[in-house]
């Protein structure tokens, strides 16, 4: 499975891509919105894992701004899209 995670903590973020990974994943991993926007516009991702108060632009709007184009399914769950996890 190919993933994208969005996240500015460094070690949240390598242990997340750590755990990923061994378990035979292809991660990419960026530290703001701006380029995740990016990537999601770019590349084919399985799954996206999106910090929501990322700097450039917030997880919410990076996932708005995807379901807007096209590029992700609108029909499909958000899981985590909300606040208070």
């Amino acid at each position: 499975m190919r993933v994208l995670i969005a996240e500015d903590e460094k070690k949240v973020c390598e242990f997340n891509c750590k755990a990923l990974c061994e378990t035979g994943h292809v991660v990419d991993a960026v530290g703001n919105g701006t380029e995740a926007l990016e990537l999601g516009r770019t590349s084919a991702y399985d799954v996206m894992v999106l910090d929501i108060m990322l700097p450039g632009r917030e997880g919410l709007s990076v996932l708005r701004l995807l379901r807007e184009q096209r590029i992700l399914n609108s029909g499909a769950p958000a899981h985590g899209a909300r606040r208070g996890l």
